[in-house]
């Protein structure tokens, strides 16, 4: 990542990439949902 790119640019390629379609939105999604599972899990056990 060169320091010319701001986070503002590279999120507003990565939304604006055709690549970056439905099903890599999905994945994301569910991926993001159980880190957010697991988190909830393991701060469960700990406490």
């Amino acid at each position: 990542m060169t320091g010319r790119k701001t986070e503002h640019t590279w999120w507003q390629e990565i939304t604006r990439s055709d690549r970056f379609n439905g099903v890599e939105w999905l994945l994301l999604g569910v991926s993001a949902f159980a880190l957010a599972g697991a988190l909830m899990v393991l701060t469960q056990v700990l406490v």
